[in-house]
């Protein structure tokens, strides 16, 4: 999991389109059995919900940045990751937009 990590991902204008799960690839080609991918399917089907519709059915997107900052000769200030209150979430993620851009 990326438990205090940070990514930044591209705007979405969708974050919820239906997965097709029948078109995922699922298991290893020529090594796992059609009845082990047949379980894995209806696994994902029953939680078709938590999935995107790209390509391989990839998780939803998550909140948050991977920012690279050029410092200079300045030390990094090291501090631990800390979770950010639910209702600030929009304004920081918009904030770090705004950054990003100007990089």
């Amino acid at each position: 999991m990326l438990k205090n990590q940070l990514a930044y991902l591209p705007d979405l204008s969708d974050l919820r389109p239906d997965a097709n799960i029948d078109d995922a690839i699922v298991g290893e080609p020529g090594e796992s059995d059609p009845v082990e991918e047949e379980r894995l399917r209806t696994i994902l089907r029953k939680h078709r919900t938590i999935f995107l519709d790209e390509g391989n059915a990839l998780p939803p997107p998550v909140r948050g940045v991977v920012c690279d900052l050029e410092v200079g000769d300045a030390k990094p200030i090291s501090m631990r990751s800390r979770r950010i209150p639910a209702d600030l979430l929009s304004k920081v993620y918009e904030l770090l937009k705004r950054l990003l851009k100007l990089v």
